[in-house]
């Protein structure tokens, strides 16, 4: 169903992000220009670079979500060949069991193929009572995407669904995503990963007016619709289905990062392949139940997004169109926000001690160009983000990622220290306060 009173204003949601860049390109030229404190010349600068990276991040998501599409599913593809492969290491075998007896009632005719990398004998006992195939490697090289090409050796089918351990499809799952695959050129379809642990960390809960926030709804619910448009929605590890010659394509999911999965997309798309990503939550999953598991998983993501970053630029990947450059460096420089928060954070409290501003002065003529500068960006960015961003909720969980994020960057320049984790949940996921 159409929503007029949403599409009447789009325009004008556009029109407001367009100001707002005007504004802000005319804040920042008037601030290099006008207000550096030539006595602090580095402290200015550093000031400046933070509220730039700020604007050109917001430029590009703009960029990724001018406009989102909503796609409706086709009718299934029947006759199609279907293996699911759900990769596990060390998560509890009742959550496993969970997602097992999910994929046992998808109607879509399928086989399920575990991927034991912790080589557990009641893995292999489970898997014997719930009728899956259960394949364990004996090394173990290529982490998640390893374990993966490891179950693709051993199925022949033409689609391949993935799954995290602890992520339970609905019945009609494969119903939804299997008609995209009428086009040829489709290498995969991707759907939301959704949480139904609410109580979460990520999780902000409105009883009262019955309404529940996630610090990834801006994602799954926007940014993913927006690269669609784009022909960039990427595979995000689970919640898929891939088309088995696309794959063979690029030789197999990527193990050149932690992140897999959108070097995997990435590679796909500059090989010109079609994605498609399908906005109907059909998984739920276990989110990061504290903090400690929440920032292990975020900044995972943050070290393999710069391994992707250094391995395939999509600056220069032969084979992506510019609209598909931009929507992936988008995606991969969001670790500098924590070098931007730091600056951000530290400015007020050095100026207080030291008496030192980075700007000429804090007089009338700043709050002049700043406010305006600064309340249109806040609207047009609410406005852009279609009642998914919640701005002050995004900065408590800005506060408290940003170290994580930086130290992303270490991680890739001393690679001594790099190694994979699986993001703790269930029995698994640390208490807080403990070691």
């Amino acid at each position: 169903m159409v929503d007029y009173n949403e599409f009447r204003a789009e325009p004008l949601r556009r029109l407001f992000a367009l100001a707002a860049i005007a504004v802000t390109v005319f804040y920042l030229w008037w601030r290099v220009t006008e207000t550096l404190n030539p006595n602090a010349l580095v402290f200015a600068w550093i000031l400046w670079s933070a509220e730039l990276f700020g604007a050109v991040k917001t430029f590009l998501l703009y960029f990724v979500v001018w406009r989102p599409i909503t796609r409706a599913a086709p009718r299934p593809l029947p006759g199609r060949t279907v293996d699911v492969l759900v990769p596990t290491m060390n998560e509890d075998v009742p959550v496993l069991r969970t997602t097992l007896l999910a994929c046992n009632d998808m109607a879509y005719p399928h086989r399920t193929i575990v991927l034991d990398d912790g080589g557990r004998a009641e893995v292999r006992a489970l898997c014997e009572e719930l009728g899956a195939v259960y394949l364990a490697r004996e090394s173990h090289e290529g982490a998640k995407a390893g374990n993966l090409n490891f179950g693709l050796a051993h199925s022949t089918a033409e689609f391949v669904a993935v799954f995290d351990a602890d992520h339970a499809p609905l019945p009609h799952f494969l119903d939804r995503l299997m008609g995209y695959f009428r086009d040829d050129e489709l290498a995969f379809v991707q759907s939301p990963q959704d949480y139904y642990n609410i109580d979460s960390f990520q999780h902000r809960v409105d009883r009262e007016h019955r309404h529940i926030w996630a610090e990834q709804s801006l994602f799954y619910s926007l940014i993913e619709p927006g690269r669609d448009r784009w022909n960039a929605a990427y595979f995000v590890g689970s919640c898929a289905v891939l088309r088995r010659k696309a794959l063979d394509d690029i030789d197999g999911f990527q193990t050149g990062s932690i992140t897999e999965d959108m070097l995997t997309s990435i590679r796909i798309h500059a090989r010109g392949w079609r994605s498609a990503y399908h906005s109907e939550k059909l998984a739920y999953g276990i989110a990061a139940e504290t903090i400690r598991p929440f920032l292990i998983q975020r900044s995972r993501w943050g070290h393999g997004g710069w391994q992707v970053f250094f391995k395939a630029n999509p600056l220069f990947l032969p084979g992506l169109s510019f609209a598909q450059r931009l929507c992936y460096f988008e995606s991969l420089i969001y670790p500098l926000e924590g070098f931007q928060k730091l600056v951000f954070y530290l400015t007020p409290p050095i100026a207080l001690v030291t008496g030192v501003l980075p700007m000429r002065a804090l007089d009338i003529a700043y709050l002049v160009h700043f406010i305006p500068y600064y309340a249109l960006s806040l609207f047009a960015f609410n406005e852009m983000c279609r009642g998914y961003g919640g701005i002050l909720l995004l900065e408590q969980f800005s506060m408290g990622k940003f170290v994580a994020y930086m130290k992303t960057l270490g991680m890739v320049l001393l690679p001594r220290r790099a190694s994979f984790q699986v993001t703790p949940k269930g029995r698994h996921a640390p208490r807080e306060g403990a070691m």
